[in-house]
């Protein structure tokens, strides 16, 4: 599910939007009024007939069918005046309606059967684009635009297979992971060499789960620990650091790229620790993109990190060297 926090935050966005359409409803009504003060007679009368003809018809139950045929008869004679003071005034006669931004929801965001509105749905997806801080990314990194031709025919070192099937395979399984997100027990380790696609594949899978109601947070190495390291030393408040912070816990998908690039110190490996024992304890996926290998990452953080590793995430490794860099591909076309 969407965090709570934009939930509310898209709820709220609806009330302003009903409010507004109310007070222009009533600027319409006083504008209407003015012109033609007798419309204003009319909706009281209207009004004023329909009590009347309730009361008696609880004093008189017998009398009831005659009660409301009589009211019928004066409340269209109302009606019809209504009508010719509107056209004598040329006052639309829909002045006293409320208006809507979507129609299909009544701007409430649910549709009658109780079902989130395509509104709701646009509104969720675009909070959660934001939300993620992968914003521009999202438009060229999705799976549509992962091309398998960028990688070579080469045959890996197994005999079996080439990069190219090696990487069909691995977007594959990505694609697995967003269709059985609920059901999935473990997140994914993406490492290997620069250039190989694991922001990429990370931006697709992020893509696809916020296009389906999941939040995503993306965020990088250096930024999230340099974040963290200036909270705790008083360098920026708490209050400027939390939506980052928080986050991180909070979100239904967490993505940490470039791991290994920080600042590494015992508070930040702390706090990476943390991340991952308390989102695997409440059950949230993470992918960790690093251009380390498991061994490598043994040595920077310890044996203890490496066995959360196995246990949490698997291990994707994205093969290649330098000719494989597709960025580079992409940029020489």
């Amino acid at each position: 599910m969407a965090s709570s926090e934009i939930l509310t935050r898209i709820q709220n966005e609806y009330e302003v939007v009903r409010t507004k359409h109310a007070q222009e409803r009533d600027e319409r009504i006083r504008r209407a009024y003015e012109k033609a003060p007798r419309l204003e007679e009319l909706k009281r009368l209207m009004n004023l007939t329909g009590a009347k003809a309730s009361l008696a018809a609880l004093k008189e139950p017998e009398k009831a069918e005659r009660i409301s045929a009589e009211l019928k008869r004066r409340i269209r004679l109302l009606e019809e005046e209504r009508q010719r003071v509107m056209r004598q005034n040329n006052i639309d006669p829909d002045f006293d309606k409320l208006t809507y931004d979507c129609p299909l929801c009544s701007d409430t965001g649910y549709t009658p059967d109780s079902k989130r509105c395509s509104c709701f749905r646009r509104k969720l997806v675009e909070a959660l684009y934001s939300y993620s801080n992968l914003g521009g990314l999202l438009k060229r990194q999705n799976f549509d635009n992962f091309d398998l031709n960028m990688y070579s025919d080469t045959i890996k070192p197994d005999g079996k297979t080439s990069v190219r099937e090696y990487m069909g395979n691995v977007r594959d399984m990505c694609r697995r992971f967003c269709d059985n997100f609920d059901s999935e027990t473990r997140g994914f380790l993406f490492y290997g060499n620069s250039g190989l696609g694991k922001t990429f594949l990370s931006s697709c899978i992020a893509k696809e789960l916020m296009d389906r109601g999941r939040s995503v947070v993306y965020a990088k190495a250096t930024r999230l620990f340099s974040v963290y390291e200036d909270m705790r030393f008083g360098r920026i408040s708490p209050s400027d650091a939390r939506p980052l912070t928080d986050s991180v816990y909070e979100a239904d998908l967490l993505i940490i790229d470039d791991l290994g690039t920080e600042s590494i110190t015992k508070n930040t490996t702390a706090f990476l620790f943390d991340i991952i024992n308390e989102r695997a304890m409440n059950s949230r996926k993470m992918i960790i993109s690093t251009n380390h290998s498991p061994e490598e990452l043994t040595g920077i953080y310890s044996y203890r990190f490496t066995s959360r590793v196995y246990e949490y995430f698997y291990p994707i490794h994205f093969i290649g060297d330098s000719s494989e860099d597709i960025r580079v591909k992409q940029i020489k076309g």
